[in-house]
């Protein structure tokens, strides 16, 4: 019977741990995103769009989920940090260091 019961909280131990072994990054090249031992490297003239998600439960905890639209090298990519604090002001550094990154090439 604990067999069962492993199988059935398989999914909530993914997400659980999934969510909190995430962490965003913003550097001077780009944007990263790593979840435990997967690192995704995103350079900002790969990025096509940045758009905030939020929900009713989002709005009053102030949180939103960023998506970041790619494209490049053959295929277009779709990045969403989920759960992210301060979102608008996340949104508008990576806005800003795309412009940044543009007007310098």
């Amino acid at each position: 019977m604990s067999f069962v019961y492993l199988v059935l909280a398989l999914p909530a131990i993914y997400l659980i741990t999934s969510t909190s072994a995430t962490r965003y990054a913003i550097t001077n090249k780009g944007i990263v995103t790593r979840t435990g031992i997967f690192v995704s490297n995103i350079n900002y003239k790969h990025i096509t769009s940045v758009s905030l998600k939020e929900t009713i439960f989002g709005k009053l905890l102030r949180y939103a989920s960023l998506l970041i639209d790619t494209s490049g090298s053959g295929s277009s990519i779709e990045l969403k940090w989920r759960n992210v604090k301060a979102a608008y002001k996340v949104k508008r550094l990576i806005d800003e260091s795309i412009s940044d990154h543009s007007t310098k090439n």
